[in-house]
């Protein structure tokens, strides 16, 4: 007996079109829309159950099980180019659903910190929605956020690492999950660009606040991906700090010290600038032009000044539960996927605290990040049994 919303998972995680699998399977599409939508399990051959695993590349006990909480693309918020198609942002949603399964299962045994992330009206003032984000995170008003990963996750945020699309169009998506909307998640793509990682998760942080059940209707005045981008400025750098430091005149090279103190990108600081009034939109979009004529759009300069934050609480999780390095093969078993591929998923979470991070010297002393990192989790029952 298999369960057809996995068969549907599988298959959209590998971007596999339904007649291709149907064709595989030697039945019709229209019987293979019949498995994926039914409710309860469905009996399927042998050699078709061992042609379902080759073809998606699981374990055939994977169909045995039904999927613990499915994402639904209704209320997510992805940050990802308008050329995607639905088929690459199903890809990347089975992806983090399979890493918001590894959390749904160790959820049971370890206590997670509840989510202290705010719901605000759409409609709220993006610098007093930063603001009382801070506040309610227990930031500094005016502070340097040297961590901006751990900050989110000690907010009892999930954060899921995952692969992007091949191409590297998405960034990320966020949504609420849970029965009652509880648990914020952020799904983020691998990014050797360290600035580019805080934008995308203060972006995403945005969402979470702002945009719980908002529509993306700029005749109400509410953008969401506009709004989305100015919280994670106002986030990273508020308002008054930014009017104490920003430079006059507002140039590029006089914008580097910014962008490691802050950990902002050049083009994150001129938007920050023009929204904080130090600059006029004619002058942003001058410098804007400046850094596309030095082929910096892709590259900036001090893209080695600081290593890429990842983040570190579903390693964690694993960690009390299956040890330090983790039983992969436990792991893999209890979820009934490859081990190669468990452990391939946990190389993109940041490792237990004790090695150096590199490249942060050009940070001042004050701003480095420390070490260890200490996240609120603790194990209810020790390790997992077999």
């Amino acid at each position: 007996m298999i369960y057809g919303s996995r068969v549907r998972q599988a298959r959209e995680l590998r971007g596999m079109k339904q007649g291709e699998l149907a064709g595989a399977l030697k039945i019709s599409p229209s019987r293979l829309t019949q498995i994926e939508a039914s409710d309860g399990p469905t009996s399927l051959s042998n050699e078709a159950l061992a042609t379902l695993s080759a073809q998606l590349l699981v374990p055939a006990t994977f169909f045995n099980t039904p999927i613990p909480e499915e994402l639904g693309d209704g209320s997510m918020r992805f940050r990802a180019r308008k050329s995607m198609t639905k088929k690459e942002l199903a890809v990347v949603r089975r992806r983090a659903e399979l890493a918001h399964e590894v959390a749904h299962q160790l959820i049971r045994h370890v206590d997670a910190p509840a989510s202290r992330v705010p719901s605000l009206p759409a409609t709220t003032d993006i610098e007093e929605a930063a603001q009382h984000t801070r506040a309610a995170l227990s930031i500094a008003p005016d502070s340097v956020i040297p961590r901006l990963w751990h900050v989110i996750e000690r907010a009892g945020v999930f954060v899921y690492a995952i692969d992007s699309t091949d191409d590297g169009r998405l960034d990320a998506f966020s949504t609420w999950t849970g029965p009652n909307l509880e648990r914020p998640i952020i799904a983020s793509s691998i990014s050797p660009s360290w600035d580019r990682i805080r934008h995308t998760g203060a972006h995403e942080l945005g969402h979470l606040v702002l945009h719980r059940s908002a529509v993306d209707d700029p005749s109400l005045g509410i953008d969401v991906e506009r709004d989305a981008n100015r919280f994670a400025g106002a986030f990273l750098f508020p308002r008054e700090a930014a009017l104490e430091e920003m430079p006059r005149p507002f140039t590029l090279g006089r914008l580097a010290p910014l962008k490691l103190r802050w950990g902002m990108s050049l083009g994150a600081l001129i938007e920050r600038g023009k929204e904080v009034g130090v600059i006029d939109a004619s002058r942003a979009s001058s410098l804007h032009r400046q850094i596309a004529a030095r082929g910096w759009k892709s590259r900036e300069p001090g893209v080695d000044a600081r290593a890429p934050e990842r983040p570190r609480a579903l390693r964690k999780m694993i960690e009390l539960v299956y040890g330090t390095p983790p039983d992969t093969r436990k792991l893999a078993a209890h979820l009934n996927r490859y081990v190669i591929d468990v452990a391939r998923d946990l190389e993109r979470y940041a490792p237990p605290p004790g090695r150096k991070l590199t490249n942060v010297r050009d940070l001042p002393r004050g701003e480095r990040p420390s070490e260890p990192v200490v996240l609120p989790f603790r194990s209810r029952q020790g390790r997992r049994g077999s």
